[in-house]
């Protein structure tokens, strides 16, 4: 399984480092000996890592000859 560092792990889930480190010393998070995190163990605690969609609007542009 993949694993993350403390730093890969916040941009994934958009969360602050300190609240991946808060919850590693209460037990809810464990590293592993390379002090990275397993992806399978931030999803049992963060939930699925939500993915960034990309906006495809369309976007009316007035030109300068409209008028």
């Amino acid at each position: 399984m993949k694993t993350l560092t403390v730093l890969e792990l916040s941009k994934l889930y958009n969360i602050n480092r300190q609240t991946i480190y808060n919850n590693i010393k209460k037990g809810i998070l464990s590293k592993n000996s390379e002090n990275k995190i397993d992806l399978a163990e931030a999803i049992r605690v963060f939930g699925e890592p939500v993915k960034k969609q990309d906006v495809k609007e369309s976007v009316k542009i007035d030109s300068p000859n409209s008028a």
